[in-house]
């Protein structure tokens, strides 16, 4: 076990390290760290999973670091306490604790020594999104790609529960979900997302950002997308993927890897 900083790093024979984050709540947050075999500072992409889901996004983040290593990025991924190997319990998550959460990770991976302080951008998919936007502003964050991003997530959350009949915002609302895993969130959850304004507090990212969607997402309505960013401040580029739902499985895979890259090597060189 070495100990760099706060991170408490696992090697092995690859560039990929184990990791756990200690935070404030006293939780440790695992975190997968994947650097390029050659050089020795980096720019670096931290990935942001979606609703209750962990640092593999279902193997899209993992689809994603790749790619992004082979272009020369630095990539880390974690979960959220309560979500994969991650201490706590997802039941008592906020929006607010996860966009604490996430400038924790943020502040502990800017003192790696793989990494560029400078050069520093985030990728996160879906409810990732929302919580980078409440995290704002972020110091240090040079560029953004949001995935699937919804404008009203407590609306879209609702409509998900409620189909499965698991809307309970006076108590413990729990949803199926299609690997048969079962998701909870308590009263607090529901409270404190009403108090996020996603709107105003997206025009807090003046640094470039692209949006990507799905053009057939059953959860994200265009008017959402076209909402966040018209709200965002700086250079700004929006794009539908045709025939693509929400997760961009399938053909849409390839192409959503593509235009990550393409645009971390436009804005984060």
């Amino acid at each position: 076990m070495h100990v760099w900083g706060n991170l408490q790093r696992v090697y092995n024979t690859s560039m990929k390290y184990d990791l756990r984050v200690p935070i404030q709540s006293g939780n440790l947050l695992e975190v997968v760290q994947d650097v390029p075999e050659k050089g020795m500072r980096f720019p670096t992409v931290l990935l942001v999973p979606g609703f209750g889901m962990d640092l593999h996004e279902s193997g899209y983040f993992d689809q994603a670091s790749d790619i992004l290593v082979r272009n020369g990025f630095q990539t880390f991924r974690f979960s959220f306490s309560g979500t994969g190997k991650s201490q706590g319990n997802f039941v008592d998550m906020t929006l607010t604790k996860q966009a604490d959460e996430l400038r924790e990770v943020l502040k502990s991976i800017k003192t790696d020594r793989f990494t560029n302080p400078r050069k520093i951008g985030i990728l996160a998919q879906s409810f990732g999104s929302v919580a980078a936007i409440a995290a704002q502003p972020l110091a240090g964050i040079k560029s953004y790609v949001f995935t699937s991003a919804p404008a009203d997530p407590y609306q879209s959350l609702e409509k998900w529960f409620k189909r499965q009949r698991g809307y309970n915002p006076e108590g413990i609302s729990e949803i199926e979900r299609t690997d048969k895993r079962i998701t909870r969130v308590g009263r607090e959850f529901w409270q404190n997302l009403k108090q996020h304004d996603l709107s105003k507090q997206m025009q807090h990212i003046k640094e470039p950002i692209k949006l990507i969607y799905g053009g057939k997402d059953i959860r994200i309505k265009p008017w959402e997308f076209q909402d966040l960013y018209v709200h965002a401040s700086g250079r700004k580029n929006l794009v539908v993927v045709e025939k693509s739902n929400h997760a961009f499985t399938g053909k849409a895979r390839p192409v959503v890897l593509a235009l990550i890259a393409e645009w971390f090597n436009e804005t984060l060189r």
